[in-house]
């Protein structure tokens, strides 16, 4: 491999992309900038992108021209200063009047550019990653490095600032400019990014790094021949046995691992350890150590399994599922090699005198005397016990544990799986969601719950703290030796792995932002003290450490164009986090009371940053308002008249109609719409048949007050002029049989008496228990209603669809007599995911467009959206959508959320390991502990 050529061509097809993102990208922010514009909230800020728009518009070829010059000058200076290693034969022919890479710009401009850049590095995190670890690769280094990346996203922002410097525009209108020129190279940026990396790839240049072993001290076998008297030893807690591991080192691997050819201890030689008792030899690694080979592989932090097994066969002494012996549980700290995430046991992370020790001193996993891998009670390595069976599958294992069907069972060692959980007076043995949200009272601490409750005050990292060279650290992993030392038995060792490995991929899940998973991270220690005090934290999805965690996860992407920035919604992430860090209640109630703030926030962002959006929220409260008003008279009106026998027409009338002039008169006039009420009862009475004169007479005193009543509320109904000339005359023609009448089969009660019967319904007081199952339902003629009062622009998808040739068939879950308990379940499932920012495409017209859902229903029953490429927000039911959903033209983006795919993946790795060859539970050449 030619380094030379392959990074002038990397040059090359560098200048060739932006030049191409540069042709389209003016066109593109001219308009955007006209948009803003014309939706500008204020005066100042239209002239000002107006400006903006037409200082580029005059200078489009000129601007084009300086960002195509400064991008060229910056890149070749750019390899100038990148990895010290190489130097790019070409570079030295740049001259020394390329601009420097040094922006002089104020504090300000810095943090607009620091925001900028996050944008896009979020944008395309997984391909500048790639571009990373390739340009170490090209440079000889074994650290990832963006800053020495020649193509890193910094160039980017510079070019902008320095050309729109050139064109010597005010201040403000240059920020306008060069914000939307930054913002609208986001997708280019993404594109170049690509390009590169195919580039590259196709040229052989890989995205992960060699496994390399680098020593600057003789190994410790070396070292064992010259080590002093016992009494000159060092105090160390763990005996020494960090000695000489430095950042970038392998551990010592006690197995053989890097030792010249005949020493003893090698795979398949006589001999004896240095180190070990005569007769005994250094532990076998169980399968939790390789799944955690099998996980870091999956994520491409870690090399080919049977590529390191091939190591082993050439004399390399490697775990049977091909990791290196000592980067699991019972290594005595280490490093990790780059390109692998700091952890497995790692003394610089976990504290004590080899580490550098950033837990408190005196801590039972810092440096003091008895503590870590030799600390005084601690197992000693060779003692520590499997949490897997000779019998049992390591996926078979771990579905045990997230379904909880393994509970009662007995453990590899013997112990029930949840011995450690001490339960009192049974209060949570029913899985009653109560009794977890009071708090965790019902259980008791293990030595290891504390250990991690105090990991969680003292040790939590800041967020820049957490993240090293550009991935989140897995602080379990970190602490993973410590940690097991402490851990009563398998079952807590266990949730260490499994905990561990979860956040392994959810910290590496490109999905989310990746300062939402830098804040997620910070929550390690304490969704590990709450899986290991709560038993339903691995089966229950509901759990509320685990909706908070989803919610989080979720959003972040949902929010974006909202916040391009990230920086409210990380503010308010960091808020949450902190509280729940610093609360030392020790309850579940707090995940629940972070989330509904959380999910308040939303809302609140939601609905402000669009107006169209807060006015179509506000139409369809006031229709759900005046629905449940209306299905609450119409409820009350049913139940008074269940004791009569009506004519259709009037029963009809009544109920649909007359209903509807109630509730539209009362929101604004209670006594007329009283007066509304008292007419049912005498409307009944009067078109009974009147045999005496009396009666006839009473009637012929009422019927002009109930014409003028029912003649106003028929004006309140919405019924068109016919309909309303019908009711008069059938009212007309009622009240003429009723005062012909000669006979009468049962005696007609006087008019108190009926009125008596409607007292409820006259009084608008409902019974409490139909108050309580009114349910508002999608009702367009409340919607329709609310827009033209409103006056708001809104799509409603459910009319759109209706009027298709071919009207979308109900969902199943619908169909109730045919549904089955999966698609029940399913449909459960879909409404829990209705949730404010979700992000969702639906295909209304033959093309998927994307869209956001900015509000739903308290009662979950209509959705608003914002889809891109309308202006106007639609509105849609949730029944409608579920139909969208089961044609297949409408679908979450975010089809499985964060925790749970952190489920699967781990899965599927355990899978993986258990299809492995020579890794079955039942082969013979596996090893257990």
């Amino acid at each position: 491999m030619d380094r030379n050529a392959v990074l002038a061509q990397t040059r090359k097809e560098f200048l060739k992309a932006f030049a191409e993102a540069v042709d389209g990208l003016t066109p593109v922010t001219m308009q955007r900038l006209n948009e803003l514009a014309d939706s500008a909230g204020t005066a100042a800020e239209r002239f000002t992108r107006f400006d903006a728009r037409t200082a580029l518009f005059k200078r489009e070829a000129e601007v084009r021209l300086q960002m195509n010059q400064k991008m060229e000058a910056l890149l070749n200076r750019a390899f100038q200063t990148a990895y010290s290693t190489f130097r790019p034969s070409f570079a030295d022919a740049f001259t020394q009047t390329t601009l420097s890479l040094i922006d002089t710009s104020t504090q300000d401009e810095e943090m607009r550019m620091d925001n900028i850049m996050r944008r896009y590095r979020n944008s395309a995190e997984q391909q500048l990653r790639d571009l990373n670890i390739r340009m170490a690769v090209l440079f000889g280094q074994e650290d990832i490095k963006e800053r020495e990346n020649p193509f890193r996203p910094y160039l980017f922002v510079r070019c902008i600032t320095q050309t729109v410097e050139t064109l010597h525009m005010e201040a403000e209108t240059a920020n306008v400019l060069t914000d939307q020129l930054a913002g609208d190279l986001t997708e280019w940026v993404v594109r170049i990014y690509e390009t590169l990396n195919e580039s590259l790839a196709d040229q052989g240049i890989a995205s992960t790094l060699q496994l390399k072993i680098r020593r600057s001290k003789p190994a410790p076998w070396q070292q064992a021949q010259q080590q002093p008297a016992p009494a000159q030893m060092p105090e160390h807690a763990d005996s020494g046995m960090h000695e000489g591991n430095y950042v970038g080192e392998m551990p010592f691997n006690p197995a053989g691992l890097g030792m010249p050819p005949g020493m003893p201890g090698m795979p398949g030689m006589p001999g004896q350890m240095p180190g070990f008792p005569q007769g005994m030899q250094p532990p076998a690694a169980d399968r939790s150590d390789q799944l955690l080979q099998f996980v870091q592989h999956a994520l491409g932090m870690g090399p080919e399994p049977a590529a390191m097994q091939a190591h082993a066969a050439q004399g390399g002494s490697m775990m049977p599922g091909g990791m290196p012996q000592g980067m699991g549980a019972g290594a005595a700290g280490g490093q990790a090699p780059a390109g692998w995430p700091g952890g497995w046991g790692s003394p610089a992370a976990m504290g004590g005198e080899a580490g550098g020790g950033q837990y408190p001193a005196g801590s039972p996993w810092g440096g003091g005397a008895g503590a870590g891998a030799g600390g005084a009670g601690a197992p000693a390595p060779a003692q520590r016990r499997s949490w897997l069976s000779a019998t049992q599958g390591v996926g078979e294992a771990l579905r045990n544990l997230f379904t909880g069907s393994g509970r009662s069972s007995q453990a590899a060692d013997g112990y029930a799986a949840e011995d450690h959980l001490q339960y009192h007076d049974g209060d949570t043995a029913t899985g009653s969601a109560a009794g977890n949200m009071a708090g965790w009272d019902a259980f008791q601490h293990t030595p290891l719950s504390g250990m991690v409750e105090e990991l969680q005050y003292a040790a939590t990292p800041t967020v820049e703290q957490i993240v090293d060279n550009g991935r989140v650290r897995n602080l379990i992993l970190e602490a993973r030796s410590r940690l097991a030392d402490v851990a009563k038995d398998s079952s807590e060792q266990m949730i260490i792995d499994t905990v561990a490995m979860l956040f392994e991929f959810i910290l590496s899940d490109t999905e989310v932002p990746a300062e939402v998973r830098a804040q997620l991270g910070r929550l390690q220690f304490l969704v590990l003290k709450t899986a290991l005090l709560d038993p339903e934290f691995f089966t229950q999805s509901h759990h509320p450490a685990r909706m908070l965690v989803n919610r989080i996860g979720s959003i972040s992407l949902g929010l974006r164009s909202l916040d391009p920035s990230g920086e409210r919604i990380s503010v308010e992430i960091r808020q949450i986090i902190e509280t729940l860090l610093a609360d030392k209640t020790e309850g579940l109630a707090l995940f629940g009371a972070m989330l509904d703030e959380f999910d308040a926030f939303i809302a609140r962002e939601l609905r402000n940053a669009n107006t169209a959006v807060g006015k179509a929220v506000e139409a369809i409260e006031t229709a759900e308002n005046h629905t449940v008003e209306y299905a609450r008279i119409t409820g009350m009106l049913g139940d008074a008249l269940g004791t009569y026998r009506l004519d259709g027409f009037l029963q009809e009338f009544l109920v649909n109609d007359w209903t509807h002039a109630i509730e539209r008169v009362s929101r604004v006039d209670p006594d007329r719409a009283l007066s509304y009420r008292l007419l049912v009862p005498d409307l009944i009475w009067s078109i009974a048949p009147k045999v005496t004169p009396s009666e006839r007479k009473e009637l012929l005193g009422m019927i002009p007050g109930i014409l003028a009543t029912l003649r106003s509320g028929l004006e309140e109904t919405g019924l068109a002029r016919a309909e309303q000339q019908k009711v008069l005359a059938w009212l007309a023609e009622s009240h003429r049989l009723a005062l012909s009448a000669n006979h009468v089969p049962a005696p007609v009660p006087p008019v108190e008496m009926v009125r008596e019967n409607f007292m409820s319904f006259l009084t608008a007081e409902p019974p409490e228990e139909t108050a309580a199952t009114q349910a508002p339902v999608f009702d367009r003629h409340m919607v329709t209603e609310a827009i033209n009062e409103l006056d708001v622009e809104l799509d409603l998808i459910d009319h759109m669809l209706e009027t298709e040739d071919k009207p979308l068939p109900p969902a199943p879950a619908e169909v109730q007599t045919t549904a089955t308990a999966e698609e029940i379940a399913q449909d459960k499932a879909i409404e829990q995911g209705l949730q404010g920012g979700v992000t969702v495409e639906v295909n209304l017209d033959g093309h998927p467009s994307r869209a956001r859902l900015n509000w739903v229903s308290t009662t979950a029953t209509t959705l608003v959206l914002t889809i891109e490429g309308n202006d106007k927000p639609s509105v849609v039911s949730v029944k409608m959508f579920k139909r969208l959903l089961a044609a297949g033209r409408a679908r979450f983006l975010e089809t499985t959320p964060l925790f749970e795919r952190a489920i699967n993946a781990l899965l599927t790795s355990a899978d993986k390991l258990d299809s492995a060859p020579g890794n079955h539970p039942f082969s013979g050449s596996q090893a257990t502990v």
